[in-house]
Protein backbone atom coordinates (compact mmCIF):
# COMPACT_ATOMS: atom_id res chain seq x y z
CA UNK A 1 0.00 0.00 0.00
CA UNK A 2 2.78 2.55 0.85
CA UNK A 3 4.33 1.67 -2.41
CA UNK A 4 0.98 2.01 -4.20
CA UNK A 5 0.45 5.14 -2.11
CA UNK A 6 4.12 6.51 -3.64
CA UNK A 7 3.11 5.96 -6.91
CA UNK A 8 -0.06 7.86 -7.14
CA UNK A 9 1.64 10.91 -5.87
CA UNK A 10 1.35 14.22 -8.59
CA UNK A 11 5.09 14.20 -8.77
CA UNK A 12 5.82 10.71 -9.49
CA UNK A 13 3.28 10.22 -11.77
CA UNK A 14 4.35 13.63 -13.56
CA UNK A 15 7.76 11.87 -14.06
CA UNK A 16 6.33 8.65 -15.07
CA UNK A 17 4.71 10.75 -17.72
CA UNK A 18 7.84 12.16 -18.90
CA UNK A 19 9.38 8.78 -19.28
CA UNK A 20 7.03 7.24 -21.42
CA UNK A 21 6.77 10.36 -23.55
CA UNK A 22 10.69 9.61 -24.11
CA UNK A 23 10.34 6.47 -24.83
CA UNK A 24 8.23 6.27 -27.18
CA UNK A 25 9.16 9.53 -28.60
CA UNK A 26 12.88 7.70 -29.43
CA UNK A 27 10.98 5.08 -31.14
CA UNK A 28 9.10 7.00 -33.39
CA UNK A 29 12.43 9.40 -34.06
CA UNK A 30 14.64 6.00 -34.70
CA UNK A 31 11.95 4.49 -37.06
CA UNK A 32 11.75 8.17 -38.58
CA UNK A 33 15.44 8.07 -38.68
CA UNK A 34 15.67 4.88 -40.24
CA UNK A 35 12.74 4.36 -43.29
CA UNK A 36 14.15 4.90 -45.94
CA UNK A 37 17.18 3.08 -45.37
CA UNK A 38 18.78 1.66 -48.40
CA UNK A 39 21.78 -0.19 -47.86
CA UNK A 40 22.95 0.20 -51.36
CA UNK A 41 22.55 3.60 -52.32
CA UNK A 42 25.85 5.07 -52.03
CA UNK A 43 24.47 7.58 -49.50
CA UNK A 44 22.60 4.91 -47.37
CA UNK A 45 18.98 7.03 -47.20
CA UNK A 46 16.63 8.23 -50.33
CA UNK A 47 14.58 10.41 -47.80
CA UNK A 48 15.81 13.33 -48.94
CA UNK A 49 15.48 12.89 -52.29
CA UNK A 50 11.48 12.00 -51.73
CA UNK A 51 8.80 14.36 -53.53
CA UNK A 52 7.61 15.17 -50.25
CA UNK A 53 11.02 16.82 -48.47
CA UNK A 54 12.67 17.22 -51.74
CA UNK A 55 9.75 19.02 -54.04
CA UNK A 56 9.63 21.54 -50.86
CA UNK A 57 13.93 22.16 -50.67
CA UNK A 58 13.55 22.47 -54.28
CA UNK A 59 11.52 25.54 -53.90
CA UNK A 60 13.31 27.01 -50.89
CA UNK A 61 16.16 26.29 -52.98
CA UNK A 62 15.19 28.44 -55.88
CA UNK A 63 14.52 31.54 -53.70
CA UNK A 64 18.16 30.80 -52.41
CA UNK A 65 19.39 30.85 -55.89
CA UNK A 66 17.75 34.05 -56.87
CA UNK A 67 15.22 32.61 -59.36
CA UNK A 68 11.98 33.46 -57.57
CA UNK A 69 10.60 34.58 -60.82
CA UNK A 70 11.03 31.08 -61.86
CA UNK A 71 9.57 29.07 -58.99
CA UNK A 72 7.03 26.90 -61.65
CA UNK A 73 9.66 26.57 -64.39
CA UNK A 74 10.65 23.26 -64.99
CA UNK A 75 13.96 23.83 -66.68
CA UNK A 76 15.17 25.77 -63.88
CA UNK A 77 14.27 23.61 -61.45
CA UNK A 78 16.16 20.72 -63.05
CA UNK A 79 18.84 22.65 -63.28
CA UNK A 80 18.89 22.89 -59.89
CA UNK A 81 18.47 20.11 -58.69
CA UNK A 82 21.05 18.40 -61.20
CA UNK A 83 23.58 20.42 -58.79
CA UNK A 84 22.92 19.03 -55.31
CA UNK A 85 21.01 16.04 -56.17
CA UNK A 86 24.29 14.33 -57.94
CA UNK A 87 23.62 10.93 -60.27
CA UNK A 88 25.09 7.92 -59.60
CA UNK A 89 24.19 7.60 -56.03
CA UNK A 90 20.95 5.68 -56.33
CA UNK A 91 19.99 1.69 -55.36
CA UNK A 92 20.60 -1.25 -57.84
CA UNK A 93 16.99 -1.50 -57.13
CA UNK A 94 15.93 2.24 -58.86
CA UNK A 95 16.02 2.68 -62.39
CA UNK A 96 15.86 6.47 -62.11
CA UNK A 97 17.95 9.48 -60.99
CA UNK A 98 17.10 11.24 -57.93
CA UNK A 99 16.64 14.11 -60.29
CA UNK A 100 14.41 12.28 -62.81
CA UNK A 101 12.53 10.55 -59.97
CA UNK A 102 11.59 14.28 -58.38
CA UNK A 103 11.08 15.69 -61.58
CA UNK A 104 8.45 12.59 -62.27
CA UNK A 105 6.30 13.68 -59.00
CA UNK A 106 6.35 17.52 -59.97
CA UNK A 107 3.51 19.01 -61.63
CA UNK A 108 3.76 19.48 -65.56
CA UNK A 109 5.92 17.86 -68.40
CA UNK A 110 8.90 18.60 -70.07
CA UNK A 111 9.47 19.42 -74.10
CA UNK A 112 10.04 15.85 -75.13
CA UNK A 113 12.28 17.36 -78.00
CA UNK A 114 14.25 19.19 -75.30
CA UNK A 115 17.09 16.59 -74.84
CA UNK A 116 17.90 16.52 -78.26
CA UNK A 117 18.29 20.20 -78.93
CA UNK A 118 20.17 20.42 -75.95
CA UNK A 119 23.06 17.40 -77.03
CA UNK A 120 23.27 19.10 -80.17
CA UNK A 121 24.49 22.24 -78.72
CA UNK A 122 27.16 20.10 -77.11
CA UNK A 123 28.45 18.64 -80.30
CA UNK A 124 31.80 22.01 -80.67
CA UNK A 125 32.87 20.54 -77.27
CA UNK A 126 33.79 17.27 -78.95
CA UNK A 127 36.35 19.09 -81.38
CA UNK A 128 40.05 17.99 -80.59
CA UNK A 129 41.66 20.66 -82.65
CA UNK A 130 40.47 24.66 -82.99
CA UNK A 131 39.92 23.39 -86.76
CA UNK A 132 37.34 20.88 -85.84
CA UNK A 133 35.89 23.22 -83.47
CA UNK A 134 35.35 25.77 -85.95
CA UNK A 135 33.72 23.46 -88.74
CA UNK A 136 31.32 22.43 -85.81
CA UNK A 137 30.30 25.41 -85.53
CA UNK A 138 29.79 26.55 -88.69
CA UNK A 139 27.62 23.30 -89.87
CA UNK A 140 25.89 23.34 -86.52
CA UNK A 141 24.55 26.91 -87.99
CA UNK A 142 21.72 25.32 -90.00
CA UNK A 143 20.38 22.93 -87.19
CA UNK A 144 20.22 25.50 -84.32
CA UNK A 145 17.27 27.00 -85.98
CA UNK A 146 14.84 29.65 -83.87
CA UNK A 147 12.22 26.92 -83.85
CA UNK A 148 14.51 24.03 -82.09
CA UNK A 149 16.46 26.18 -79.93
CA UNK A 150 13.14 27.42 -78.83
CA UNK A 151 12.52 23.54 -76.84
CA UNK A 152 15.68 24.52 -74.98
CA UNK A 153 14.54 28.12 -73.36
CA UNK A 154 10.86 28.21 -73.40
CA UNK A 155 10.03 28.05 -69.93
CA UNK A 156 7.60 24.81 -69.18
CA UNK A 157 5.30 25.49 -66.34
CA UNK A 158 5.16 22.93 -63.37
CA UNK A 159 6.48 22.28 -60.41
CA UNK A 160 5.31 21.70 -56.63
CA UNK A 161 1.99 22.13 -55.60
CA UNK A 162 2.80 24.94 -52.55
CA UNK A 163 2.16 28.45 -53.21
CA UNK A 164 5.16 30.98 -53.36
CA UNK A 165 5.31 31.84 -49.44
CA UNK A 166 5.95 28.17 -49.26
CA UNK A 167 8.95 28.48 -50.66
CA UNK A 168 9.94 31.67 -48.40
CA UNK A 169 9.28 29.50 -45.43
CA UNK A 170 11.54 26.77 -46.79
CA UNK A 171 14.08 28.99 -47.68
CA UNK A 172 16.66 28.86 -44.55
CA UNK A 173 16.61 24.95 -45.10
CA UNK A 174 17.76 25.35 -48.55
CA UNK A 175 20.94 26.45 -47.30
CA UNK A 176 21.64 23.40 -46.73
CA UNK A 177 22.41 20.33 -48.64
CA UNK A 178 19.30 18.02 -49.14
CA UNK A 179 20.53 15.23 -46.33
CA UNK A 180 21.60 17.50 -44.06
CA UNK A 181 18.25 19.92 -44.54
CA UNK A 182 16.11 16.93 -44.49
CA UNK A 183 17.52 15.48 -41.38
CA UNK A 184 17.61 19.10 -39.57
CA UNK A 185 14.28 18.75 -40.53
CA UNK A 186 13.24 15.49 -38.79
CA UNK A 187 14.70 17.26 -35.57
CA UNK A 188 12.88 20.58 -35.75
CA UNK A 189 9.16 18.63 -36.04
CA UNK A 190 10.34 16.41 -32.79
CA UNK A 191 11.51 19.36 -31.26
CA UNK A 192 7.81 21.07 -32.35
CA UNK A 193 6.15 18.22 -30.32
CA UNK A 194 7.49 19.33 -27.39
CA UNK A 195 6.29 22.85 -27.83
CA UNK A 196 2.79 21.99 -28.99
CA UNK A 197 2.51 19.45 -25.88
CA UNK A 198 3.45 22.73 -23.64
CA UNK A 199 0.91 24.66 -25.83
CA UNK A 200 -1.76 22.19 -25.02
CA UNK A 201 -1.12 21.84 -21.24
CA UNK A 202 -1.46 25.99 -21.57
CA UNK A 203 -5.14 25.40 -23.22
CA UNK A 204 -5.96 22.90 -20.65
CA UNK A 205 -5.07 25.03 -17.83
CA UNK A 206 -2.87 21.95 -16.63
CA UNK A 207 -5.70 19.74 -16.54
CA UNK A 208 -3.77 18.17 -19.21
CA UNK A 209 -0.22 17.67 -18.40
CA UNK A 210 2.47 18.39 -20.66
CA UNK A 211 4.04 15.27 -20.91
CA UNK A 212 0.62 13.41 -21.50
CA UNK A 213 -0.57 16.15 -24.11
CA UNK A 214 3.09 15.56 -26.05
CA UNK A 215 2.43 12.01 -26.14
CA UNK A 216 -1.13 12.50 -27.45
CA UNK A 217 0.73 14.84 -30.52
CA UNK A 218 3.19 11.92 -30.94
CA UNK A 219 0.62 9.04 -31.32
CA UNK A 220 -2.17 11.03 -32.96
CA UNK A 221 -2.78 9.65 -36.79
CA UNK A 222 -0.24 11.56 -39.31
CA UNK A 223 2.36 12.69 -36.84
CA UNK A 224 4.44 9.47 -37.77
CA UNK A 225 4.28 9.91 -41.56
CA UNK A 226 5.11 13.75 -41.18
CA UNK A 227 8.12 13.14 -39.50
CA UNK A 228 9.08 10.57 -41.54
CA UNK A 229 8.42 12.36 -44.77
CA UNK A 230 9.79 15.50 -43.41
CA UNK A 231 6.49 17.30 -44.29
CA UNK A 232 4.77 20.61 -42.46
CA UNK A 233 1.85 18.90 -40.81
CA UNK A 234 3.05 19.56 -37.46
CA UNK A 235 3.91 23.49 -38.07
CA UNK A 236 0.13 23.72 -39.52
CA UNK A 237 -0.80 22.02 -36.02
CA UNK A 238 1.75 24.35 -33.89
CA UNK A 239 -0.62 27.50 -35.88
CA UNK A 240 -3.90 26.46 -34.99
CA UNK A 241 -2.97 25.52 -31.46
CA UNK A 242 -0.96 29.16 -30.84
CA UNK A 243 -4.15 31.08 -32.57
CA UNK A 244 -6.65 29.11 -30.16
CA UNK A 245 -4.16 29.94 -27.41
CA UNK A 246 -4.54 33.41 -27.84
CA UNK A 247 -8.12 33.10 -28.66
CA UNK A 248 -8.69 31.80 -24.89
CA UNK A 249 -6.16 34.99 -23.75
CA UNK A 250 -8.95 36.92 -25.36
CA UNK A 251 -6.45 38.31 -28.08
CA UNK A 252 -8.67 37.78 -31.03
CA UNK A 253 -6.43 40.09 -33.37
CA UNK A 254 -3.11 38.02 -32.66
CA UNK A 255 -4.83 34.81 -33.05
CA UNK A 256 -5.77 35.94 -36.51
CA UNK A 257 -2.89 37.05 -37.06
CA UNK A 258 -1.45 33.34 -36.10
CA UNK A 259 -4.25 31.70 -38.54
CA UNK A 260 -3.06 33.78 -41.05
CA UNK A 261 0.14 32.30 -41.85
CA UNK A 262 -1.81 29.44 -42.77
CA UNK A 263 -1.66 30.74 -46.09
CA UNK A 264 1.43 28.61 -47.33
CA UNK A 265 -0.96 25.99 -47.54
CA UNK A 266 -3.84 28.05 -48.93
CA UNK A 267 -6.29 24.76 -48.40
CA UNK A 268 -5.84 25.18 -44.75
CA UNK A 269 -6.26 28.44 -44.34
CA UNK A 270 -9.67 28.59 -46.24
CA UNK A 271 -10.79 25.67 -43.79
CA UNK A 272 -10.00 27.50 -40.91
CA UNK A 273 -11.34 30.81 -42.09
CA UNK A 274 -14.53 29.14 -41.46
CA UNK A 275 -14.16 28.90 -37.89
CA UNK A 276 -13.95 32.82 -37.20
CA UNK A 277 -16.94 33.36 -39.72
CA UNK A 278 -19.13 30.51 -38.25
CA UNK A 279 -18.24 31.94 -34.49
CA UNK A 280 -18.85 35.55 -35.77
CA UNK A 281 -15.30 36.75 -34.33
CA UNK A 282 -15.34 39.26 -36.90
CA UNK A 283 -11.71 40.69 -35.68
CA UNK A 284 -10.21 37.21 -36.11
CA UNK A 285 -11.44 36.79 -39.60
CA UNK A 286 -10.04 40.29 -40.50
CA UNK A 287 -6.58 39.45 -39.22
CA UNK A 288 -6.19 36.42 -40.49
CA UNK A 289 -7.40 37.51 -44.05
CA UNK A 290 -4.60 40.96 -43.94
CA UNK A 291 -2.51 38.20 -42.37
CA UNK A 292 -2.32 36.62 -45.65
CA UNK A 293 -2.77 39.53 -47.58
CA UNK A 294 0.63 40.80 -46.31
CA UNK A 295 2.37 37.66 -47.09
CA UNK A 296 1.16 37.71 -50.45
CA UNK A 297 2.51 41.49 -50.87
CA UNK A 298 5.96 40.73 -49.38
CA UNK A 299 6.66 37.70 -51.85
CA UNK A 300 5.68 39.99 -55.18
CA UNK A 301 9.30 41.62 -55.23
CA UNK A 302 10.85 38.52 -55.39
CA UNK A 303 8.20 35.64 -57.54
CA UNK A 304 6.05 38.59 -59.54
CA UNK A 305 3.02 38.41 -60.25
CA UNK A 306 3.58 35.57 -62.87
CA UNK A 307 4.48 33.69 -60.04
CA UNK A 308 1.20 33.46 -58.68
CA UNK A 309 -0.42 33.06 -61.93
CA UNK A 310 2.20 30.05 -62.61
CA UNK A 311 1.00 28.83 -59.15
CA UNK A 312 -2.50 28.44 -60.40
CA UNK A 313 -2.05 26.88 -63.14
CA UNK A 314 0.24 24.57 -61.24
CA UNK A 315 -2.99 24.05 -58.37
CA UNK A 316 -5.81 23.71 -61.61
CA UNK A 317 -3.49 20.49 -63.13
CA UNK A 318 -2.84 19.46 -59.77
CA UNK A 319 -6.64 19.25 -59.36
CA UNK A 320 -6.97 16.99 -62.16
CA UNK A 321 -4.44 14.19 -60.89
CA UNK A 322 -6.28 14.21 -57.72
CA UNK A 323 -8.88 13.32 -59.20
CA UNK A 324 -6.78 9.78 -60.96
CA UNK A 325 -3.81 9.53 -59.60
CA UNK A 326 -4.42 5.89 -57.56
CA UNK A 327 -1.46 7.16 -55.22
CA UNK A 328 -2.55 10.43 -54.04
CA UNK A 329 -6.30 9.00 -53.91
CA UNK A 330 -5.39 6.14 -51.42
CA UNK A 331 -3.21 8.60 -49.34
CA UNK A 332 -5.26 11.66 -48.79
CA UNK A 333 -7.45 11.81 -46.23
CA UNK A 334 -10.29 14.09 -47.50
CA UNK A 335 -13.92 14.15 -47.79
CA UNK A 336 -13.51 14.45 -51.26
CA UNK A 337 -11.39 11.40 -52.45
CA UNK A 338 -13.41 8.68 -50.17
CA UNK A 339 -15.86 8.09 -53.04
CA UNK A 340 -13.46 7.42 -55.14
CA UNK A 341 -11.10 5.11 -53.36
CA UNK A 342 -13.79 2.71 -53.42
CA UNK A 343 -15.62 3.18 -57.21
CA UNK A 344 -12.42 3.70 -59.02
CA UNK A 345 -10.53 0.95 -60.67
CA UNK A 346 -7.25 1.33 -61.53
CA UNK A 347 -4.40 0.31 -64.08
CA UNK A 348 -1.09 1.76 -63.59
CA UNK A 349 -1.53 3.78 -60.76
CA UNK A 350 -4.08 5.44 -62.65
CA UNK A 351 -8.07 6.01 -62.38
CA UNK A 352 -9.31 3.49 -65.40
CA UNK A 353 -13.02 3.00 -65.28
CA UNK A 354 -15.90 3.02 -62.54
CA UNK A 355 -16.86 0.10 -60.84
CA UNK A 356 -20.24 0.12 -62.06
CA UNK A 357 -19.13 0.95 -65.27
CA UNK A 358 -17.11 -2.56 -65.50
CA UNK A 359 -18.21 -4.53 -68.35
CA UNK A 360 -21.82 -3.14 -68.84
CA UNK A 361 -21.54 -1.34 -72.02
CA UNK A 362 -25.19 0.26 -71.10
CA UNK A 363 -24.21 1.77 -67.79
CA UNK A 364 -20.74 3.30 -68.94
CA UNK A 365 -23.15 5.82 -70.81
CA UNK A 366 -24.63 7.15 -68.03
CA UNK A 367 -23.13 10.41 -67.12
CA UNK A 368 -19.88 9.17 -68.69
CA UNK A 369 -16.73 10.75 -70.11
CA UNK A 370 -13.50 10.48 -72.32
CA UNK A 371 -12.18 10.70 -68.46
CA UNK A 372 -13.83 8.13 -65.94
CA UNK A 373 -12.25 9.78 -62.99
CA UNK A 374 -14.83 12.78 -64.37
CA UNK A 375 -17.98 10.49 -63.96
CA UNK A 376 -20.97 12.66 -63.23
CA UNK A 377 -21.70 10.32 -60.36
CA UNK A 378 -18.47 10.10 -58.70
CA UNK A 379 -18.55 13.82 -59.01
CA UNK A 380 -21.72 13.43 -57.11
CA UNK A 381 -21.17 11.50 -54.49
CA UNK A 382 -17.78 13.22 -53.88
CA UNK A 383 -19.09 16.60 -53.48
CA UNK A 384 -22.52 15.30 -52.09
CA UNK A 385 -20.84 13.87 -49.14
CA UNK A 386 -18.75 17.32 -48.49
CA UNK A 387 -21.50 19.52 -49.09
CA UNK A 388 -23.44 17.29 -46.23
CA UNK A 389 -20.84 18.09 -43.79
CA UNK A 390 -20.93 21.91 -44.19
CA UNK A 391 -24.38 21.98 -44.36
CA UNK A 392 -25.16 19.97 -41.43
CA UNK A 393 -22.50 22.54 -39.34
CA UNK A 394 -24.75 25.51 -40.84
CA UNK A 395 -27.93 23.77 -39.72
CA UNK A 396 -26.35 23.31 -36.42
CA UNK A 397 -24.36 26.54 -35.43
CA UNK A 398 -27.24 28.69 -36.27
CA UNK A 399 -29.83 26.91 -33.40
CA UNK A 400 -26.86 27.01 -31.03
CA UNK A 401 -25.52 30.34 -31.97
CA UNK A 402 -25.67 31.74 -28.27
CA UNK A 403 -22.90 29.09 -27.50
CA UNK A 404 -20.46 30.37 -30.50
CA UNK A 405 -18.11 31.88 -27.97
CA UNK A 406 -17.16 28.88 -26.15
CA UNK A 407 -13.83 27.91 -26.48
CA UNK A 408 -13.66 24.38 -25.01
CA UNK A 409 -16.40 21.66 -25.44
CA UNK A 410 -18.82 20.37 -27.67
CA UNK A 411 -19.48 23.51 -29.95
CA UNK A 412 -15.35 24.42 -30.67
CA UNK A 413 -14.82 20.79 -31.54
CA UNK A 414 -17.92 20.59 -33.51
CA UNK A 415 -16.61 23.70 -35.86
CA UNK A 416 -13.05 22.62 -35.79
CA UNK A 417 -13.99 19.56 -36.83
CA UNK A 418 -15.91 20.46 -39.81
CA UNK A 419 -12.82 22.81 -40.52
CA UNK A 420 -10.89 19.87 -41.10
CA UNK A 421 -13.29 17.76 -42.74
CA UNK A 422 -14.04 20.42 -45.28
CA UNK A 423 -10.45 21.26 -46.14
CA UNK A 424 -10.47 20.54 -50.07
CA UNK A 425 -7.66 17.62 -50.29
CA UNK A 426 -5.02 16.50 -47.77
CA UNK A 427 -3.17 14.02 -47.20
CA UNK A 428 -2.75 11.62 -44.33
CA UNK A 429 0.26 13.29 -42.52
CA UNK A 430 -2.07 16.31 -42.37
CA UNK A 431 -4.17 14.90 -40.63
CA UNK A 432 -2.61 15.61 -37.50
CA UNK A 433 -4.22 18.97 -37.57
CA UNK A 434 -7.05 17.39 -35.97
CA UNK A 435 -5.75 17.14 -32.58
CA UNK A 436 -7.19 20.51 -32.14
CA UNK A 437 -10.61 19.78 -31.49
CA UNK A 438 -10.16 16.42 -30.21
CA UNK A 439 -8.65 18.39 -27.89
CA UNK A 440 -10.86 20.36 -26.74
CA UNK A 441 -13.34 17.51 -25.36
CA UNK A 442 -10.66 16.45 -23.41
CA UNK A 443 -9.43 20.16 -21.29
CA UNK A 444 -12.05 18.47 -18.35
CA UNK A 445 -10.18 14.93 -18.23
CA UNK A 446 -12.21 14.29 -14.80
CA UNK A 447 -15.42 14.45 -16.42
CA UNK A 448 -14.47 11.03 -18.53
CA UNK A 449 -14.35 9.41 -15.19
CA UNK A 450 -18.00 9.20 -14.56
CA UNK A 451 -18.57 5.73 -16.17
CA UNK A 452 -21.27 6.47 -18.33
CA UNK A 453 -22.55 5.81 -21.71
CA UNK A 454 -22.82 9.55 -22.59
CA UNK A 455 -19.07 10.17 -21.12
CA UNK A 456 -17.83 7.35 -22.57
CA UNK A 457 -18.57 7.91 -26.43
CA UNK A 458 -15.40 10.67 -26.51
CA UNK A 459 -12.83 8.01 -25.21
CA UNK A 460 -14.10 5.13 -27.15
CA UNK A 461 -13.94 7.54 -30.19
CA UNK A 462 -10.22 8.95 -29.48
CA UNK A 463 -9.51 5.51 -28.86
CA UNK A 464 -10.47 3.99 -32.51
CA UNK A 465 -8.96 7.13 -33.96
CA UNK A 466 -5.45 6.51 -32.48
CA UNK A 467 -5.32 2.32 -33.10
CA UNK A 468 -7.51 1.81 -36.30
CA UNK A 469 -5.00 3.49 -38.80
CA UNK A 470 -1.95 1.98 -36.77
CA UNK A 471 -3.53 -1.67 -37.01
CA UNK A 472 -4.75 -0.76 -40.82
CA UNK A 473 -0.49 0.22 -41.23
CA UNK A 474 0.47 -2.94 -39.97
CA UNK A 475 -1.50 -4.74 -42.29
CA UNK A 476 -0.91 -2.72 -45.28
CA UNK A 477 2.30 -0.95 -45.92
CA UNK A 478 1.18 1.27 -48.76
CA UNK A 479 -1.78 2.62 -47.15
CA UNK A 480 -4.71 1.14 -48.72
CA UNK A 481 -6.69 0.52 -45.94
CA UNK A 482 -9.94 2.15 -45.40
CA UNK A 483 -9.31 6.19 -44.40
CA UNK A 484 -10.01 5.32 -40.46
CA UNK A 485 -8.84 8.64 -38.52
CA UNK A 486 -10.91 10.37 -41.39
CA UNK A 487 -14.21 8.35 -40.30
CA UNK A 488 -13.79 8.28 -36.88
CA UNK A 489 -13.34 12.15 -36.89
CA UNK A 490 -17.07 11.86 -39.21
CA UNK A 491 -18.32 10.20 -36.23
CA UNK A 492 -17.04 12.72 -33.80
CA UNK A 493 -18.35 15.81 -35.87
CA UNK A 494 -21.60 14.17 -35.84
CA UNK A 495 -21.75 13.07 -32.13
CA UNK A 496 -20.58 16.68 -31.33
CA UNK A 497 -23.32 17.71 -33.25
CA UNK A 498 -26.05 15.51 -31.51
CA UNK A 499 -24.88 16.78 -28.25
CA UNK A 500 -25.25 20.37 -28.89
CA UNK A 501 -28.94 19.83 -30.26
CA UNK A 502 -29.82 17.55 -27.51
CA UNK A 503 -27.71 19.43 -24.54
CA UNK A 504 -27.78 17.99 -20.87
CA UNK A 505 -28.15 21.17 -19.29
CA UNK A 506 -27.28 20.85 -15.72
CA UNK A 507 -24.20 18.43 -17.16
CA UNK A 508 -23.24 21.41 -19.12
CA UNK A 509 -23.56 23.94 -16.54
CA UNK A 510 -21.49 22.31 -14.15
CA UNK A 511 -19.13 21.79 -16.68
CA UNK A 512 -18.65 25.29 -17.09
CA UNK A 513 -18.17 26.83 -13.89
CA UNK A 514 -15.47 23.82 -13.16
CA UNK A 515 -13.99 25.52 -16.60
CA UNK A 516 -14.18 29.06 -14.90
CA UNK A 517 -13.12 27.79 -11.82
CA UNK A 518 -9.84 26.33 -12.60
CA UNK A 519 -8.87 29.33 -15.63
CA UNK A 520 -6.43 31.82 -14.28
CA UNK A 521 -7.86 35.39 -13.57
CA UNK A 522 -6.65 36.55 -16.73
CA UNK A 523 -8.18 34.09 -18.59
CA UNK A 524 -11.26 34.42 -16.55
CA UNK A 525 -11.85 37.88 -17.50
CA UNK A 526 -11.27 37.31 -20.76
CA UNK A 527 -13.68 34.28 -21.27
CA UNK A 528 -16.15 36.48 -19.59
CA UNK A 529 -15.89 39.05 -21.77
CA UNK A 530 -15.85 37.28 -25.32
CA UNK A 531 -19.10 35.60 -23.86
CA UNK A 532 -20.57 39.29 -23.35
Amino acid sequence: MQKLRLLLQPKVRWVICWLIFLVWAGFVAVGAWRAFNEPDRADGNRGHATIDFGGQWLMGRTIVERQGRHLYDRNTLRSIAQQFYPAGVESRSENKTDVESLMGWLAGTDDPKAPEAIASLLAPFAAITPLDASVTLVSAQTTWTEERLSHVYTPRIGGALYPPIHAFYYAPLAFLQPRVAYRVMQFFILALVFFVGWIAQCITQGRVWWPVASLFVLMFPGFAGGITLGQNGLLILMLVLVGWWQLMCGREGLAGLCWGLLAFKPVWAAAFFLVPILTTRWRMAACMAISGIVQILVTFPIVGLDGWWNWLQVGQEAVQEYKRQENWIVLSRDLLGIPRRWLLTFEDGLAKEVVWTSGNPSASQIGATDKPWDHTSLAALSWGLWTTVLVGTLCVTWPCRQRRKELTGAFPSFVLSAAVLTCFHFMYYDFVVAALPVLLLFTEPRRYLRFRVRTLVVPLLLLLMLVLPFLGYLYDSSYRFPPWDTIVLLILWTWCGYRLLNPNRAEDLRSESTQLAELGPDVRSAHKCLAD
